[in-house]
C-alpha cells in the first residue's frame, strides 16, 4: 500500500492505493479514504500528512502480519488472447512441483561439480541448467530433448538456455559419466546413509526401432564403434539394442551404471564396473548380488577377492550329477520358520496334493503351515548352495505349467508350430514316419513327455550359491531384495520413459541414460526422505507433476492449481519450501523461480 493525495491543495484528500498493471501501464487504484486534510485537523491530528503517512505503514504492517492483500480485478470477457507467432498454443500454468526435486538437486552439490568442470572446459552456458532440465523433465514430463526444450517455459524456473546448450551440454555430460557418477556417491552420503554392505547389480537393454544395426570402429573392432548391436532382447524384439548395467545399494538407490554395445555379454559387463566403484568410491568391503545370469564362475572368484563376497541365484539343472543328487534326496531339509527337521517326501506330496485342488486334512495343513524348507550343503566344488522348497511357489508354477503343456497338446495335435504367450514350444518335437515304419525328421508334430516330466520335478525350488558363513535366512534375506534393481529399471522404462531414444551418436544415448540415471537418484533420495510406503511412485510424480500455478502479470500474484494431498504434506514436511498455499505473492514467485542455492 501506499498513499495517494487528491483533492486541491487548500484542502487536500489523503487515500490509501496500491499500483496495478493495467493494459501494459501502472496505474494507481485507491482503495480507501483516509480523510480530508481540514476534517482531520478537526479531529485533533495536528499533521494531516503525518497522519495519512502513519495509518498507511500500519495498514502495510497489517498485512504483512495478516499475510493477506486484497484486489481489485476488471474482467473483459470480450478480451482476446494476444496473439503469438506459436504454431499450437502454451499452457500458461507453470510448474512449480520440480522445486523439490531442485532441493534435492542443490543438497548434491551438483550444481559446484559441474561449474568446476565447465570452467576448465571455458563452457559459457549453464551446463547444471542443462542437468537440471533434462533430469526434472525426465521424472515430470518425459519426452524427447527437442519436445523437452520447447516446453522449458511450463517451468517456473529461471532457465536460460538455447537448444544447442542442450544438445551440447550432452556432449560434455557423456565425458564427465564417471567422475559424476563418484560425485554423486559421495555427495548422496550427506543427504542419505547409503547401506553399501550390499550392492545389487543387474543388466537389461532398450531397443531402436531401426533396421540396421551400427558399424564397428574403422579397425573393424566393436570397441569405438556404434552401440546399437543386434542382441539378445528382453523383450525379444528383433532390432538393434544397447545394454545398460547397474548397481544399487541396498536402499534401491542407484549407485554405478555402464552402457555397453546390445551385443555384449552380461557376464562380462558387472567386474569392469564392480572395478571403476572399488578405484573411483573407495568402496572394497561388500556382498556382491545377482542373478544367475550375472554370476559366472569367474564373477564368483573375483568376489571371493578381498573383503568381497557374493550371493547369486543358482540354476538347478546346471548343477554337477551328484550336487543335483542332493537336492533331490529326502535328507537334510529343515523348516526355515524353527530349523527344525521336515520330511521333505511327505511335504512335497502334499504340496502335489494341494495344488491338485484336493482337500488336505489337518495333518497335512499342520506340515505346510509351517512354511518353507530349505537344504543347505557344500557342493563338489566346495561352494555353499542352500535350497529352498515354496509351497506357494509350487502351486503358482504347476498351474502355468499345466496350462502350458495344454496349449502344447493342442499345438502338437494340429501340426502346427506357433509362437505364443509363454512359449511352449519346447514341448513339441517333429517327426516323420515312412511307408516301413522308420522315424524321419521334421514331419508331423508330437508332445515331447520326457522334457516335460524333467521340467515338472523342478516347480518349487529356488537355489542360492555364496561363500558366506552367516545365517540361511539372513542370506536369504539379502537375495530377496533383488527385487528392486529390477523395480529400478520398471521405473526408467514406465515412469522415465526411458526409450524411445531420438539418438544416434553413440555419446548421446550414453549421456541420455545418465540422465536417467541422475534422474532415479534423485526421485530415489526424494522418496525415502518422505519415508510413507503409502506414496507409491505414481503419487508422487503425479503430485509433483499437477503442482502448477497461475499467474496473473497484470496484478503481480499466483494462484495454485493444484488440491492438498497427503504426498504434498509429506513432501512439505521433508522440505519446507512452502508450496502448500494457495495464493503467491510476486516476491514468493521470484523466490521459487530461483533454482540455485
Amino acid at each position: 500500500m501506499k498513499l495517494d493525495i487528491g483533492g486541491n491543495r487548500k484542502n487536500p484528500i489523503y487515500y490509501l492505493a496500491r499500483s496495478q498493471r493495467i493494459d501494459g501501464k501502472v496505474r494507481t487504484i485507491r482503495i480507501k479514504t483516509i480523510g480530508k486534510h481540514n476534517e482531520l485537523l478537526a479531529q485533533g491530528h495536528g499533521d494531516p500528512l503525518a497522519h495519512a503517512k502513519e495509518a498507511v505503514r500500519r495498514e502495510n504492517e497489517r498485512l504483512k502480519a495478516d499475510n493477506v492483500l486484497s484486489f481489485g480485478k476488471t474482467v473483459d470477457f470480450s478480451e482476446e488472447l494476444e496473439k503469438t507467432g506459436s504454431v499450437d498454443s502454451k499452457s500458461t500454468a507453470k510448474n512449480v512441483g520440480y522445486s523439490y526435486l531442485n532441493e534435492v538437486f542443490n543438497r548434491l552439490g551438483i550444481g559446484e561439480f559441474l561449474k568446476a568442470e565447465a570452467s576448465k572446459l571455458r563452457i559459457r552456458y549453464d551446463l547444471a541448467d542443462v542437468l537440471r532440465l533434462l533430469a526434472f523433465s525426465r521424472i515430470l514430463s518425459p519426452k524427447s530433448k527437442l519436445s523437452t526444450f520447447d516446453d522449458m517455459g511450463s517451468y517456473l524456473a529461471d532457465f536460460d538456455l538455447k537448444l544447442d546448450d542442450v544438445y551440447r551440454g550432452m556432449d560434455v555430460l557423456h565425458a564427465l559419466s564417471d567422475p559424476l557418477q563418484a560425485h554423486l556417491y559421495k555427495a548422496s552420503e550427506k543427504i542419505q546413509h547409503r547401506k553399501k554392505s550390499v550392492l545389487y547389480y543387474d543388466c537389461t537393454n532398450y531397443f531402436f526401432e531401426i533396421e540396421e544395426e551400427d558399424g564397428d570402429a574403422a579397425d573393424g573392432s566393436p570397441a569405438g564403434g556404434g552401440l546399437r548391436k543386434y542382441g539378445a532382447s528382453k523383450e525379444h524384439r528383433p532390432n538393434p539394442i544397447v545394454q545398460m548395467g547397474l548397481f544399487i545399494d541396498e536402499d534401491g538407490l542407484p549407485l554405478a551404471m555402464s552402457v555397453n554395445p546390445g551385443n555384449t555379454n552380461e557376464q562380462k559387463t558387472a567386474t569392469p564396473l564392480e572395478k571403476r566403484i572399488m578405484r573411483d568410491y573407495r568402496l572394497s568391503r561388500f556382498v556382491y548380488c545377482a542373478d544367475a545370469g550375472l554370476g559366472s564362475s569367474s564373477i564368483r572368484r573375483f568376489n571371493s577377492l578381498g573383503d568381497r563376497a557374493y550371493i547369486v541365484t543358482q540354476s538347478l539343472k546346471k548343477l554337477s550329477g551328484k550336487d543335483s543328487e542332493l537336492v533331490f534326496r529326502n535328507l537334510n531339509w529343515k523348516y526355515l520358520s524353527d530349523g527344525s527337521d521336515a520330511d521333505f517326501s511327505r511335504y512335497k506330496s502334499v504340496c502335489e496334493k494341494a495344488a491338485s485342488g484336493a482337500g488336505l486334512t489337518d495333518g497335512e495343513k499342520a506340515v505346510v503351515e509351517k512354511g518353507d524348507v530349505y537344504k543347505d550343503y557344500v557342493s563338489e566344488k566346495g561352494e555353499r548352495i542352500i535350497v529352498t522348497f515354496s509351497p506357494k511357489a509350487f502351486a503358482y508354477q504347476r498351474g502355468i505349467f499345466l496350462k502350458q503343456l495344454a496349449r502344447a497338446k493342442k499345438m502338437a495335435a494340429g501340426g502346427r508350430m506357433a509362437f505364443g504367450p509363454n512359449d511352449v514350444r519346447r514341448f513339441v518335437f517333429s517327426y516323420a514316419i515312412d511307408g516301413d515304419g522308420e522315424m524321419l525328421e521334421n514331419e508331423g508334430l508330437g508332445l515331447d513327455g520326457p522334457k516335460a516330466d524333467a521340467e515338472r520335478e523342478y516347480h518349487g525350488f529356488y537355489a542360492v550359491a555364496t561363500n558366506l558363513e552367516d545365517d540361511v535366512r539372513e542370506i536369504l534375506r539379502i537375495n530377496g531384495f533383488r527385487w528392486k534393481i529390477e523395480d529400478s529399471f520398471r521405473v526408467m522404462k514406465t515412469n522415465f520413459k526411458a526409450r524411445p531414444i531420438y539418438h544416434q551418436k553413440s555419446e548421446r544415448i550414453q549421456a541420455h541414460f545418465l540422465v536417467c540415471f541422475v534422474s532415479l537418484l534423485i526421485f530415489g533420495l526424494l522418496k525415502l526422505k518422505l519415508g510413507s510406503k503409502e506414496i507409491t511412485d505414481g503419487a508422487l510424480i503425479g503430485t509433483l507433476r499437477n503442482m502448477s500455478v497461475k499467474i496473473d502479470d497484470k496484478i503481480g500474484y499466483g494462484e495454485a492449481l493444484y488440491t492438498h494431498s497427503k504426498t504434498l504434506e509429506e513432501l512439505e514436511k521433508a522440505y519446507p519450501l512452502g508450496l502448500n498455499r494457495k495464493y503467491y505473492s510476486s516476491a514468493q514467485l521470484r523466490k521459487i523461480s530461483k533454482m540455485k542455492s
